[in-house]
């Protein structure tokens, strides 16, 4: 049986079924040998690390930050620099040839933070948008 519910549940489960899988996905590519990055971007380009980290940090904040509402989004920031950290950390760690950088941590956790503010300025923009058109149509119809 549908219910009204059904579609939000649905939309919810495939946010988060998308987080997930860019966190597995870009947690792998922080973590390999060597560079992965090479295979997805041919091409050379300055600070192209530093670049990388922070869309992928801004990539994984996104979904979660849309779904879910506004008040886990401090909470979904702050994890995702908790996980730039423990990316960091673990490279240091894990002796594959791969270093840690405060550049790249701040580079990721500059992306959590961009997009997390993008969605809360997003949100205040669609709630203004919904509030100044229904006030219209309210007085359309009088």
């Amino acid at each position: 049986m549908i219910s009204s519910r059904t579609l939000p549940q649905f939309i919810l489960f495939a946010a988060g079924t998308v987080f997930g899988g860019l966190v597995a996905f870009f947690t792998w590519g922080m973590l390999s040998p060597g560079d992965p990055s090479s295979a997805f971007m041919p091409f050379e380009i300055p600070y192209q690390d530093k670049f990388l980290h922070f869309v992928a940090f801004a990539i994984m904040a996104l979904p979660a930050g849309i779904v879910l509402p506004r008040r886990y989004l401090g909470f979904i920031c702050m994890s995702l620099i908790a996980l730039a950290a423990g990316m960091e950390f673990a490279q240091h760690a894990s002796g594959v040839g791969r270093q840690a950088s405060l550049f790249d941590f701040i580079a990721s956790s500059l992306g959590a933070g961009l997009a997390g503010l993008l969605v809360l300025y997003s949100r205040r923009a669609y709630g203004r948008y919904r509030q100044k058109h229904s006030k219209n149509e309210a007085f359309a119809a009088e």
